[in-house]
């Protein structure tokens, strides 16, 4: 599943269109959902971005390898309004501390630093995008999963020659319109990325069958673990065999393991 984040209802609707979302009953926060995306609507700034993080995190379960992505507005000195931008570094104005989401996939737009900021900028003197919740969402976000999986995208609504002054909820959701083809790209790459990371958190396929059938120290275990999964990245197949399960005991079955696995075929893909 993919978590949103947004501040605006007139970010929210676009996004609620597009993806088909309906509203839960109920609780502290709008929150929008269907089978693979929820949203929550958290309103302006770093607080009450923090405070939705979280809320939405105990209102789905509770569960790691999930996506998380922050989605809306925010100006920029220099770009043109309606650039969609992926965030690769994080400043909070006031306490300075900053974050840099791994980009680890082939980005579906520009990427660019932004500043959080307790009111909004209008003299924009750094040349980055500026808003007031990322610094909240990612620092509360990354708590419930891995950073490779939390990402502000943002829509420039503001910058020298047109102020935040005549920004509306119009144009806002205007914005965000625009740019869902790249949302949409995100959102399939984040839930890709979150299945892959959590098929490797979870336990390869034929754990169970060689706990059963020999002792393992902790140590034994940790091991095996992780050649069965070094195993299952390579090969569909199955390392059970007839061989292996007449081994005496735990220990010569993984250096069996180990033997099979440096006796794979290393595949190159293009792809």
């Amino acid at each position: 599943m993919v978590h949103f984040v947004v501040a605006l209802q007139a970010e929210a609707k676009p996004l609620m269109d597009h993806f088909g979302l309906r509203r839960r009953t109920g609780g502290a926060f709008p929150v929008f959902e269907n089978e693979h995306v929820a949203l929550i609507v958290s309103g302006m700034g770093k607080v009450a971005a923090a405070a939705a993080t979280g809320y939405l995190h105990a209102q789905t379960g509770n569960r790691a390898c999930r996506a998380w992505l922050n989605i809306g507005i925010a100006g920029h000195g220099r770009r043109a309004i309606g650039d969609g931008v992926l965030v690769h570094k994080i400043t909070d104005q006031i306490t300075g501390r900053s974050w840099y989401p791994p980009l680890t996939f082939e980005l579906p737009c520009a990427s660019d630093d932004l500043i959080s900021v307790d009111e909004p900028e209008t003299k924009y003197r750094k040349n980055g995008l500026y808003d007031m919740e990322a610094a909240g969402f990612y620092a509360t976000a990354c708590r419930f999963t891995t950073a490779e999986l939390v990402h502000c995208y943002k829509v420039v609504s503001d910058n020298l020659a047109s102020s935040t002054g005549d920004i509306n909820a119009r144009n806002v959701r205007a914005l965000i319109e625009k740019r869902l083809d790249a949302i949409d790209i995100l959102t399939q790459t984040l839930r890709a990325l979150a299945a892959r990371l959590a098929e490797f958190q979870s336990d390869p396929r034929e754990l169970a069958r060689f706990l059963k059938h020999w002792r393992f120290t902790v140590s034994e275990q940790h091991q095996l673990r992780r050649l069965l999964l070094h195993w299952q990245a390579r090969s569909a197949e199955t390392v059970w065999s007839d061989e292996l399960a007449a081994l005496p005991s735990a220990n010569k079955a993984l250096r069996h393991l180990n033997r099979e696995l440096d006796a794979l075929p290393i595949e190159y893909s293009c792809t």
